[in-house]
């Protein structure tokens, strides 16, 4: 699957994007073990 930035710009348009996971609880270290964890995510994205 392709993203596509809605501007029309030939190579190197397009906007930076970053993915921030932070791990919220102790209990993941063992949630680990069976795949689950609990977490909280946020994206940013920055416009060049």
């Amino acid at each position: 699957m392709a993203a596509q930035n809605g501007g029309g710009g030939g190579a190197g348009a397009g906007a930076a994007v970053v993915l921030n996971v932070y791990d919220l609880t102790p209990i993941n270290d063992y949630l680990y073990w069976f795949g689950l964890g609990i977490f909280h995510s946020g994206i940013e994205g920055f416009d060049s």
